[in-house]
């Protein structure tokens, strides 16, 4: 009798478990050292471009160590339990023609198995067997005896061939493995797909901002062009407490401007001063000297008539192609960094970045 259940099958699926298991908890120590690295290189200028590797990379990751689980690691566990479940029981004997079927079903938490039936003498009975077990199966209508513990085969042995030639049978189902091993995955690459960019955008942002009392924000009325390679330029400016600088549009907060009015420094056309001067606090005195003749609380940081400004290659003061005009500098009445000279120290290192003209190609300024 061919026994396809040994303690030999045991050890060998005991440390066919153990690799899959190394190999599964490998790609998760490896997915978290990637995302723990990714969170230390992460700075000012290069965090779009993080980000965008953090979330193609978790999630390919991801995907990965779900179909090492699904496809190998559980696989590989139940199958354990499941030679040490038949191991631990004594078997029996049954005699009878055996025809496997096509029918085959997951048993909750254990191996994959396909129908078999037994036709004795006196009873027909149905029987399990392993679905890698089957191509060590008889042909249909043989006469054999089986070695069987509960309803499981665990022995084969001929004892006649088939009395007439056996319909083929599919033994291997490949079209129902793979789609039940597709309808396990997918919506687990969903959920991952929807989760991990949530998780990771939250660490992101907590690793990339921070409170207004540990951060210099600039808002521009105007566009803006590699406004991350502005902002970690001006970081270079500031001190502890302060760690970061945000340089922003208006247009960031066009769904709440209540970040807006707490900014810290403000770039505005001329023709804007005067709807957004409630916002403004009087020019320090260390800057009194640079005050603009068009308004005492602003310093110009653009001249039309030159084509001059402050970090121009990064702020297109005409870049809408409307008549250019003066854009002034000012600092916020509700800035929390005018007394510690955070706000003052960002706005002296934009203005010592001093261009020629808003080309989109040109960040000559800014490097």
């Amino acid at each position: 009798m061919e026994l396809l259940c040994t303690e030999n099958d045991l050890s060998s699926q005991q440390r066919r478990t153990r690799r899959c298991a190394f190999l599964f908890y490998g790609l998760c120590l490896f997915t978290l050292i990637f995302f723990v690295v990714l969170c230390l290189l992460v700075n000012t200028a290069n965090a779009a471009r993080m980000l965008r590797l953090a979330l193609i990379g978790m999630v390919l990751l991801g995907w990965l160590c779900i179909a090492v689980r699904v496809c190998l690691l559980s696989p590989a566990r139940a199958k354990r339990s499941h030679l040490e479940g038949l191991l631990s029981q004594a078997p029996s004997l049954r005699e009878g023609r055996f025809f496997l079927t096509a029918d085959s079903f997951q048993i909750p938490k254990s191996v994959l198995v396909r129908r078999v039936r037994l036709e004795g003498a006196e009873e027909t009975v149905s029987l399990n067997l392993d679905e890698a077990w089957t191509s060590r199966a008889p042909e249909n209508g043989s006469l054999v005896r089986v070695q069987t513990v509960r309803k499981f085969i665990t022995g084969i042995e001929v004892l006649a061939p088939p009395e007439s030639p056996p319909a083929e049978t599919d033994r291997t189902v490949p079209g129902k493995r793979f789609r039940r091993v597709f309808s396990r995955l997918f919506p687990l690459f969903v959920l991952c797909a929807v989760l991990i960019p949530i998780f990771t955008g939250f660490v992101f942002t907590r690793i990339t901002d921070t409170d207004p009392a540990h951060k210099v924000t600039v808002y521009a009325d105007t566009k803006l062009q590699n406004a991350a390679l502005l902002a970690s330029r001006l970081e270079e400016a500031v001190s502890a407490p302060v760690r970061m600088v945000k340089v922003h549009p208006f247009t960031y907060a066009l769904f709440g401007s209540d970040a807006l009015k707490q900014a810290d420094l403000y770039i505005v056309p001329l023709s804007h001063v005067s709807e957004y001067r409630d916002w403004f606090a009087p020019l320090p005195k260390e800057l009194a000297s640079r005050a603009a003749s068009e308004n005492p609380d602003g310093i110009r940081v653009f001249d039309p008539a030159s084509g001059t400004g402050a970090a121009s290659s990064c702020i297109l003061y005409t870049a809408s192609g409307a008549q250019p005009e003066p854009y002034l500098l000012f600092f916020g009445r509700n800035s929390v960094h005018l007394e510690d000279h955070a706000a003052l120290d960002v706005a002296g290192a934009l203005l010592s970045l001093t261009g020629r003209g808003s080309s989109e190609n040109d960040t000559n300024s800014v490097k």
